[in-house]
């Protein structure tokens, strides 16, 4: 597939809501292809896409497509082979992060019943480690120069954006469970 045909699919697939789009067998085959065929076109050109040292670094702001990509491999989606070089390797990290926090089974049978919200949820388990990423790093630049009041402010934003983050993956974990709660009923 030609990058800007590749590019175009990807786009589309992001206006079209890509949870949905990749919540059917059809959607993740034109998915998975598209990543491929960008993945190796930026890598042709010497870019890493996704973007993950950026993101991790801070000089780089994930746009939604680049944490759609990460998500659906997280979650199994789409495949770390999807991707090229150190991307290919987050995507094996990302994959486990999931299972980190305790939720894989619950994570990978709830894409029978609930794509949708294992696609949000991966998504935000994919925000909050970059975040969190980025936060050590402001950390240990503060530390470094020895700015306490910088690091106080940082020490709390830590504590907030790890508390919202917890907020957010329990209740999305919640309708998860829930929905496959209703299928086994069913």
């Amino acid at each position: 597939m030609p990058i800007a045909q590749a590019e175009a699919a990807l786009a589309r697939l992001g206006r079209l809501g890509a949870e949905d789009a990749l919540c059917t067998p059809e959607g993740r085959t034109q998915f998975r292809a598209a990543v491929r065929a960008v993945a190796k076109a930026r890598a042709a050109e010497g870019a890493e896409w996704p973007n993950l040292r950026g993101m991790l670094d801070g000089a780089h702001t994930p746009d939604a497509l680049e944490t759609t990509v990460l998500a659906a491999v997280a979650a199994g989606v789409a495949s770390p082979s999807d991707l090229q070089g150190e991307a290919r390797a987050a995507g094996r990290l990302f994959t486990l992060a999931a299972f980190l926090h305790g939720q894989g089974d619950t994570l990978r049978n709830g894409l029978r019943a609930a794509c949708v919200e294992v696609m949000a949820l991966h998504r935000t388990l994919v925000r909050a480690s970059v975040d969190m990423k980025r936060m050590e790093r402001a950390i240990e630049r503060a530390e470094q120069r020895g700015d306490r009041a910088r690091l106080a402010r940082l020490a709390r934003d830590a504590h907030e954006d790890h508390e919202r983050f917890r907020r957010e993956l329990e209740l999305g974990v919640a309708r998860i469970k829930a929905k496959l709660d209703a299928a086994n009923a069913a």
